[in-house]
Order: C-alpha cells, then sequence, then structure tokens
C-alpha cells in the first residue's frame, strides 16, 4: 500500500511537469531573387527573409510577427554535385553565434538568435527546380516580449529550423555555388509556460504526499 502512494505522489509531481511544454513556430517567406546560397567554404547562407506569424502550435495561439530573418552555417562538412540525377546533397558545420536571428524591422534588435549545430542537412535539385534545408540550433537569445506573449517561463536551448527554396541553379563563381529563391521556412523553439495555478497546486500535493511518506517511513 505504502508503494502505491510513493508511485501517486510521484506522478502527481511529475505528470504537470510533463504536460508542460509549448512549441513556438516562426514563419518566414522570402523577399524574391536570390536569398539562398550555398557552397563547401562558406556554407550555407538564407537571407534576408521576412516573418509574417508567430504560433503556439500547442494552444493554437498565433500572433502577427515582422521580423527580418537569417540564417548561416559554418563550412561545408560534405558537398557533393551529382548529374544522373542532377542533384546536390551536402551537410555542414555549426555556425557563428548569430547564425540564427530574427530581427525587429525597426530598432534591428534581436528577436530570436542561436548557432546552427553540426550536421546540417541541405539536398536540392537543378536547374531551375527545388530543394530543402533542415537543421537543428542552439537556442542563445529570445526577447521579452516574446516570452510575455506566449506566457512562457523557461526556452529548451534546443531549436530547429526549415527553409525550402526553388530556381535552384549552380554557378561557377572559380567554385561550385548553388544559388536558389528562397520560398520561406520556419523557426520553431520549445518552451515551458508560466504554471497555472491549478499545476501548481497539482505539483503541491505530490510533494506533500511524498514527504508525509518518508516522514511516516523515518517515524517507523
Amino acid at each position: 500500500m505504502k508503494h502505491r502512494f510513493v508511485v501517486l505522489a510521484l506522478a502527481l509531481t511529475l505528470v504537470p511537469a510533463a504536460a508542460l511544454a509549448d512549441s513556438i513556430t516562426f514563419f518566414f517567406q522570402g523577399t524574391g531573387g536570390y536569398g539562398v546560397f550555398a557552397d563547401a567554404t562558406g556554407g550555407f547562407h538564407a537571407s534576408p527573409g521576412l516573418n509574417i506569424l508567430a504560433v503556439d502550435t500547442t494552444t493554437g495561439v498565433s500572433m502577427p510577427l515582422a521580423g527580418i530573418v537569417g540564417i548561416r552555417t559554418g563550412p561545408a562538412a560534405s558537398f557533393s554535385i551529382f548529374t544522373s540525377p542532377n542533384l546536390v546533397l551536402a551537410t555542414f558545420n555549426a555556425g557563428p553565434a548569430d547564425g540564427v536571428v530574427i530581427l525587429d524591422p525597426v530598432t534591428l534588435q534581436p528577436i530570436l538568435s542561436g548557432s546552427t549545430n553540426d550536421n546540417a542537412a541541405l539536398v536540392a535539385s537543378y536547374p531551375g527546380a527545388t530543394g530543402a534545408f533542415l537543421a537543428g540550433f542552439d537556442v542563445s537569445f529570445v526577447s521579452p516580449q516574446i516570452m510575455t506573449d506566449f506566457n512562457l517561463f523557461t526556452v529548451d536551448p534546443v531549436g530547429a529550423l526549415s527553409v525550402t527554396y526553388s530556381n535552384n541553379n549552380i554557378f561557377d563563381e572559380g567554385f561550385p555555388l548553388l544559388a536558389g529563391s528562397g520560398g520561406g521556412g520556419t523557426i520553431t523553439i520549445i518552451g515551458t509556460p508560466v504554471p497555472e495555478p491549478s499545476t501548481l497546486g497539482l505539483a503541491g500535493c505530490g510533494i506533500l504526499l511524498c514527504c508525509g511518506v518518508l516522514k511516516h517511513r523515518v517515524l517507523q
């Protein structure tokens, strides 16, 4: 019976915590013309994109959010161009500290910033075709306004992003350069919302129950 109380107490404390996770996604679009570039030395570069929306995909809350988006990686770890079929496959090393940014379009202050991780991946068809880029990134900054707007208490240190593009072509710049028109993409972070009073109460009940079980064992 005592073991059942212990299990119940742990469930009361852990289940609310496990449920507290909101996925915040920033949606951006390209500005027209070539905006995505990739090569073996310079890495992957997508800029500028225009952020248009931020959505809590867990709760459904959304809001317009204007921003200037830039994404950069480090040099390529691998960069292969195939001709049958016409395909580019590449992976990239981690990017600089400000390799992932969303800037306020008026003040140019960061709304979000971070750096891409190793093993970011690119696949692209050419000529005149489409491609995609995927990467994880370390989150270094989220503006207090975003934290307030989405009622976030903390943010997970790792996020994810994706970019799609089209009209890909290979140019000879003394080295092969892939260039494409940025179609758009997403940047996603995971946040823990400020706990609701009911959640705090449930967790508190679990802690008190744990304390009661431990006290009973000590007295015995």
